[in-house]
């Protein structure tokens, strides 16, 4: 068997060389299948919080024209798809009941405040807003950890029609505005 010298025309890379960029690559691939979860969970948490500002804002349109009196908020609990898109009850006859593809539960709460140091017209009527947005919850649209909501918020609300609105009208009831 005759040695031919190598020439440019058959030459290829050696076993070594073709090792080492099969490790570099390797090694590249695990850095990026690594990367997978932690992006993962950035999107979802990225979504919760866009479903979480749409819930609000549709909050806020829903307790404008409510009375203004410590409690819950008529229509409460709430519940939202996982878009943030409201779900209305459905009446089946005899009960309420809500669509299955409810993901949040948002109970929304006026409470007395502790103390109001803001100035300004009529803030001794004004009351605590308390909205709690609960998720994951149960099939029967109870939250899994009642204790924990996955995000709240208190803001102050109140009546801009004075405090002599009684006198204008004595039945008539103050109603949530901002």
């Amino acid at each position: 068997m005759k040695y031919l010298p190598p020439s440019p025309d058959n030459s290829a890379f050696s076993l070594v060389e073709v090792s080492i960029a099969m490790a570099i690559a390797a090694v590249a691939l695990l850095s990026i299948i690594g990367m997978i979860p932690t992006a993962t969970k950035g999107a979802a948490n990225s979504a919760d919080q866009t479903a979480i500002g749409t819930m609000f804002e549709d909050i806020e349109d829903r307790i404008k024209t409510k009375v203004l009196r410590a409690g819950p908020i008529e229509g409460s609990p709430f519940y939202y798809d996982l878009r943030g898109s409201h779900i209305d009850p459905v009446d089946d006859g005899e009960e309420t009941t809500v669509l299955n593809e409810r993901f949040f539960r948002v109970e929304v709460e006026l409470i007395e405040p502790a103390s109001t140091s803001a100035d300004g017209p009529n803030f001794e009527s004004a009351l605590a807003v308390q909205v709690k947005i609960f998720w994951p919850i149960d099939e029967d649209g109870e939250a899994v950890d009642p204790d924990k909501p996955g995000s709240e918020i208190t803001f102050l609300a109140g009546a801009q029609t004075g405090p002599e609105w009684t006198e204008v009208d004595g039945n008539y009831e103050p109603k949530i505005e901002y």
